[in-house]
């Protein structure tokens, strides 16, 4: 057997699956990704056993027959992406190996393993499936990830919520520190409200493979996985079972201390004050005063930062503490030039808003403890 591919299009497939390939002493196969050629495309697919992401793409290759193969992911990667741009490879096939090679000056020999043995997710007992586009979907799960929590004991914080409703789609992360809901207009919502979990790596993973254009994607939702899927991309995840928590009821909408600020102006006061931080020592304190917030940091070393920020403020003056890489982090998501924090005393969170935002967003920073 012998297969002809370009450089470009083999990259391309593998660029996208590639993230999901890991070692796995125990199924070996799995640190392989899936080669497929025929009917004029390449289809390229890697999974862990908990996702799986097919790559398909055109692809003028020349080729004896149909056929398929598995070559460590890893490796084939790192080969393709050291060859010349738009180069032609060839892939001979002999016995358990498969002769790699460009030109008659550089070959490459790899194990290969039998392409049948390769695991697939079987996904069955559909719930519910709509048609969206990639852009805005992508842009929602950009603005929703990073608050998820990262091995939590309380493994449904682990991943990132997926609500559907009648006229939406909501993803909603928090790690119970902070929280980030965001939201879409649907046309094919459900009458009864759909909720599922993607885990953290599979919520990463998709963002990755999304374009931010207005071409469409099906999202399938089964009792236990996830399908998104069009003609160049198949994405399949298990979903983390549990119930995710009631993050409406922990929102303070009633909040009623407002202040307008300049997003960067405030971002860069943050970043000076971080420098007073250390790893064990993160917190600022934001004093609300009559027409400024006096933010300020400090930490056993004796180092302090001390800034203000001016605004209007007739009400009671308090202060309150908040991690500052989540707050940086958070402003980060933010594109207005402007944003509204809502607070309502030292101990509720502060609502965090876009002025004049065409985002259906909402962020939520729970105060610190000391």
């Amino acid at each position: 057997m012998t297969i002809s591919l370009n450089q470009d299009v083999l990259q391309r497939a593998l660029q996208q699956v590639i993230g999901v390939v890991e070692a796995n002493q125990t199924v070996p196969i799995v640190a392989n990704v899936h080669m497929s050629v025929g009917d004029n495309k390449l289809s390229v697919t890697a999974t862990d056993l908990g996702i799986e992401i097919t790559a398909i793409e055109p692809s003028a290759h020349t080729a004896d027959m149909e056929t398929a193969f598995t070559l460590p992911g890893k490796t084939i990667f790192d080969i393709c992406k050291s060859l010349p741009s738009d180069a032609g490879i060839d892939f001979t096939a002999k016995e358990n190996k498969m002769i790699i090679q460009h030109g008659k000056s550089c070959k490459f020999t790899l194990a290969t393993q039998p392409a049948n043995e390769f695991p697939s997710i079987e996904v069955r007992d559909k719930v519910h499936s709509i048609t969206i586009k990639q852009g805005e979907l992508k842009n929602i799960l950009q603005r929703t990830v990073f608050a998820m929590a990262y091995q939590d004991v309380r493994y449904y914080l682990n991943g990132m919520l997926l609500e559907i409703t009648s006229s939406e789609l909501r993803s909603v992360a928090t790690d119970g520190h902070r929280l980030a809901c965001n939201s879409m207009g649907i046309t094919e919502g459900s009458p009864h409200k759909i909720q599922c979990i993607v885990p953290r790596k599979a919520s990463i993973e998709l963002i990755k493979i999304l374009k931010a254009t207005d071409d469409t994607i099906t999202l399938d939702i089964y009792n236990n996985f996830i399908c998104l899927s069009n003609d160049n991309i198949i994405f399949k995840s298990k979903l983390i079972e549990g119930r995710f928590p009631e993050y409406n009821s922990v929102i303070p909408f009633d909040n009623d201390q407002e202040f307008t600020l300049n997003k960067e102006e405030l971002k860069s006061i943050l970043s000076r004050s971080a420098i007073m931080c250390d790893d064990k020592h993160q917190e600022v304190t934001l004093n609300i005063q009559k027409d400024k917030i006096l933010i300020s940091s400090d930490n056993p070393g004796q180092k302090a930062a001390e800034q203000a920020i001016k605004i209007s403020h007739q009400n009671n003056e308090f202060s309150i503490n908040f991690n500052i890489r989540y707050l940086i982090e958070n402003l980060n998501i933010i594109t207005t030039d402007e944003i509204t924090l809502k607070l309502s005393g030292q101990d509720k969170g502060m609502l965090i808003t876009e002025v004049e935002s065409q985002e259906d967003s909402t962020f939520l920073l729970m105060p610190l403890r000391l």
